[in-house]
């Protein structure tokens, strides 16, 4: 492989599984602009790469953790400080695209004024501090850790985090990155993919397909029980068949612990992807 064939190397991002209680309950999905380069038109969950202003907010100690080194053991990062700015991502991607603040006594006011003075230019740590908030890093729970394939042009190093809809607090897109964003219960969402009403790209439909086996909101919001090993897809073409293997599918070399029930891989059906399951003995 020559220096320019080398994949891209991914850039870290971070992601947050929003929930709201219902019978049962429900996760919010934002629509894409369509024109977007990379997943324009999908149905995806708030999130974006790290910048340097979520360092800073780690920094000026703007984010509060019970345990930040378990945190960064679970994650498999070096250190604390690793771990809490890609909880910081998360909780200023929500912030900015569904306008949902992850900060204790944080009022839904508070979220739509601090959004606006970010989208003039002015820094999180200043809007946190003006208010005397602190972002409440656990509220954020670690569910998933996703690569895009290394075949992709734009890559991410994507960390997922789950959490709950603060009392008080309503979604509201920004109509920027976003076009629109709705309430869907886990199976329906997959549903609407499989009938093509909406769009989500392989991450999304699995996370979905996950959630869509609980029924108890604690239970999805308490994140991830097992170990969280990086899912970096491998692709595969057969004939006209395209595929996403995950670890632990018969395609995929990497073998690790994978969640209960979870799809091996993901194929490409009339333009959009269908879980799989397929076992070594298949």
């Amino acid at each position: 492989m020559t220096t320019s064939d080398a994949p891209v190397l991914p850039r870290p991002a971070s992601t947050t599984v929003l929930l709201r209680q219902g019978a049962p309950f429900e996760v919010f999905l934002i629509k894409r602009v369509a024109s977007q380069r990379f997943m324009g038109g999908s149905h995806v969950f708030p999130g974006g790469r790290l910048d340097d202003s979520d360092r800073d907010v780690v920094k000026a100690g703007l984010i509060d953790h019970a345990d930040p080194e378990g945190l960064a053991k679970r994650m498999l990062l070096p250190t604390a400080e690793e771990a809490l700015v890609y909880q910081v991502a998360a909780a200023r991607e929500l912030l900015e695209e569904a306008g949902v603040l992850l900060a204790r006594n944080a009022s839904h006011d508070d979220a739509q004024e601090m959004r606006a003075a970010m989208l003039d230019g002015t820094a999180f740590t200043d809007v946190l501090r003006e208010r005397s908030l602190v972002i409440d890093g656990n509220a954020l729970s670690y569910l998933a850790w996703w690569v895009t394939p290394s075949v992709e042009p734009k890559r991410f190093n994507a960390r997922f985090f789950i959490a709950t809809l603060p009392e008080g607090q309503e979604t509201i897109v920004d109509e920027q990155e976003a076009v629109s964003g709705e309430w869907f219960e886990p199976r329906n969402a997959v549903a609407a993919h499989m009938a093509r009403e909406i769009m989500l790209p392989a991450p999304t439909v699995c996370v979905l397909d996950g959630l869509a086996r609980l029924s108890v909101l604690k239970d999805a919001a308490r994140g991830a029980t097992w170990p969280v090993h990086p899912i970096e897809p491998l692709m595969v073409t057969a004939g006209e068949k395209v595929i996403l293997a995950f670890p632990n599918d018969p395609l995929h070399p990497v073998k690790q612990p994978m969640p209960p029930g979870a799809p091996t891989r993901v194929e490409l059906r009339d333009g959009i992807f269908v879980p799989a399951v397929v076992r070594e003995d298949a």
